[in-house]
C-alpha cells in the first residue's frame, strides 16, 4: 500500500529530524546555557521540554488528535529547516527546545492513531524508527560526525530542504488518515514509557558513531560499518524478537542492561560487540513497546496515551542530562548506574504480549486471508 510507503518515510524522516534536535539542545542546554548560568537552573527548560507531552491534555480539548499530528508533525520540519538557516547558537537552542516539543506532541497524537490501525500498520511504525536511525547515522558520517545543522554552505542547507520537504509531503499524504475517539487502558499503553530508555541507549551508545570510535579504539569508518551492522541486525529482530515469549524477552533485556553497564567502562573489540549485540536486542523490543497499542479502547480521551508519552520523555530527559552533565558536576551517584538503569527500563517492554511474526512488506502486501469456514 503506497499509504504504509508514505508512513514509512514520515516516520523515518521525523526520527532523523528528531534525533539531531535533540542532540542540539542538550548539547547547548548543558555547555553554553549550563555553564553560563548553572546546571541547576538549566533544568528548568529542560523540564518544560521535556514535559511538553502534558500538554496535549489541553490540546486536545481544542482541537483533535489529527491536526495535533499535523501540527507537531509539520511544525517539527519547518523549525528544523529554520535552524539549517540560522547561525547562532543561542537562537538554535531555543529552536531545537520548540522543536522538540513539536515533536512531542506529534508522538502522542501519531501513538494515539495507533491504536486504531492493525499490527502491520505498527510493524511499518517500527521500520520506520530503525530506518530513521539508519539515515542519521547515514547522514551523521557523511558530514563526518559534526552535525549538518551547524554547517554553513549550500550542501548542508539542500540536504535540510529535501528532508524537511519530503517530510511535508510524506505528511500531506496521509491527511486523510481517520484518528479514534478513543485510547486504550493505562497498561496496554504503558510500554511506551519504555521510549525514553530506548532513545537514551541510543543517543549516548548505540547509536553514536563518536563514541564507538573513540572507545571501540576504531576509525570513523569502523566506527560507522559497526553501527550499522548493529541496525541491520536489529530490522532482523524486528520481526523475530517480539515474537518470543516473556522469559526469552526478558533475558534479552538483561543481557542488554548489562552491555549497558559495560559500555561506559570498557574499551577496544569489546565495545564493538556490546554495541551490536545490545542494538539488536534495543530495536527488536520496538514492536513490544507498540504492541499494545490496539485498537480495543476501553475509554474515550488521550490522556493515558499522554501520561506514557511524557513519562517516557521525563525519563529520557533524566537519564541524558544527568550523564552529560556528570563530568561538570558532582553527583551523589556514580554516572555508570544510569545506561544500566535505562536497560532496567526496558523491561517494560518485555512484559507485553508477543508479537506475532510476520513476513509482510513495509509497501503493503496484504496478510494471507483465513481459510472459509
Amino acid at each position: 500500500m503506497r499509504k504504509n510507503l508514505w508512513l514509512l518515510i514520515l516516520v523515518a524522516l521525523s526520527i532523523l529530524m528528531g534525533v539531531q534536535v535533540v542532540r542540539v539542545f542538550v548539547n547547548t542546554l548543558v555547555y553554553a546555557f549550563g555553564e553560563r548560568f548553572g546546571q541547576t537552573l538549566a533544568a528548568v527548560p529542560a523540564l518544560f521540554v521535556f514535559l511538553s507531552p502534558f500538554l496535549v491534555l489541553l490540546l486536545a480539548r481544542l482541537t483533535s488528535p489529527r491536526k495535533l499530528l499535523l501540527v507537531g508533525v509539520g511544525g517539527l520540519a519547518i523549525v528544523r529547516l529554520i535552524m539549517q538557516i540560522s547561525r547562532d547558537i543561542n537562537a538554535n537552542m531555543i529552536f531545537a527546545g520548540l522543536a522538540i516539543v513539536l515533536a512531542l506532541i506529534g508522538l502522542v497524537a501519531a501513538q494515539h492513531w495507533l491504536s486504531s490501525t492493525d499490527a502491520a500498520r505498527r510493524k511499518v511504525f517500527a521500520q520506520g524508527i530503525v530506518l530513521g536511525l539508519i539515515l542519521e547515522i547515514a547522514v551523521h558520517g557523511a558530514f563526518l560526525t559534526w552535525d549538518y545543522v551547524w554547517q554553513p554552505g549550500i550542501v548542508p542547507l539542500i540536504t535540510a530542504l529535501v528532508v524537511s520537504g519530503l517530510a511535508l509531503v510524506a505528511l500531506w499524504q496521509l491527511r486523510g488518515e481517520a484518528h479514534p475517539d478513543q485510547e486504550p487502558s493505562f497498561g496496554a499503553v504503558r510500554p511506551l514509557i519504555a521510549l525514553g530508555a530506548f532513545f537514551m541507549l541510543e543517543l549516548l551508545f548505540l547509536q553514536n558513531m563518536a563514541f564507538v570510535t573513540s572507545s571501540g579504539l576504531a576509525s570513523l569508518e569502523v566506527g560507522l560499518v559497526v553501527v550499522l551492522i548493529g541496525n541491520a541486525l536489529g530490522l532482523w529482530m524486528l520481526d523475530w524478537f517480539p515474537a518470543q515469549s516473556v522469559i526469552v524477552r526478558v533475558i534479552g533485556v538483561l543481557i542488554l542492561t548489562v552491555a549497558a553497564a559495560l559500555l561506559p567502562i570498557m574499551s577496544g573489540l569489546l565495545v564493538v560487540v556490546l554495541v551490536i549485540v545490545g542494538q539488536g536486542i534495543a530495536l527488536g523490543l520496538l514492536p513490544s513497546m507498540l504492541g499494545g497499542l490496539t485498537n480495543t479502547a476501553p475509554r474515550a480521551g488521550i490522556s493515558r496515551t499522554t501520561t506514557a508519552v511524557s513519562l517516557g520523555s521525563l525519563l529520557f530527559a533524566l537519564l541524558t542530562i544527568l550523564y552529560y552533565i556528570s563530568g561538570l558536576i558532582t553527583l551523589p551517584f556514580t554516572y555508570t548506574l544510569l545506561p544500566p538503569v535505562a536497560g532496567i527500563a526496558m523491561l517494560l517492554a518485555a512484559f507485553t504480549p508477543a508479537v506475532p511474526s510476520t513476513s509482510k512488506s513495509p509497501t503493503g502486501a496484504c496478510s494471507p486471508c483465513p481459510p472459509p469456514c
